[in-house]
């Protein structure tokens, strides 16, 4: 996913908003693999929006549909807890979508 943002979103973003955008796309994929357990069956999809203010990424799985995701404290020693700590830090917006399937969204301001 990372290739693909750097290659459909270079030069539409600055190299500092293009690393905030692939850091919290790999941290969202990352969470939907490891919190809701996406196994070798699975699948990960990703839709990304750009518009003239805002970069929209969404991202659904296959994975274990139930509650909805909470921000932790991140754990400094151990790691952990920072995907969606980093997502409320950094993006202009960010929320959840309780379907079939889990999408968690996220914008970013272009500018």
């Amino acid at each position: 996913m990372r290739s693909r943002l750097e290659l459909e979103l270079a030069g539409a973003l600055s190299d500092e908003r293009l690393a905030e955008l692939r850091l919290l796309a790999t941290e969202v994929v990352s969470n939907s693999v490891l919190h809701g357990r996406v196994g070798a069956d699975g699948w990960v999809s990703s839709t990304v929006s750009v518009g003239c203010e805002r970069v929209r990424v969404e991202v659904r799985d296959s994975g274990v549909v139930r509650g909805l995701p909470r921000q932790r404290t991140p754990d400094y020693e151990d790691g952990g807890g920072f995907g969606l700590f980093l997502l409320d830090q950094l993006a202009a917006s960010w929320g959840v979508e309780h379907n079939s399937s889990l999408c968690v969204w996220f914008e970013l301001r272009v500018a």
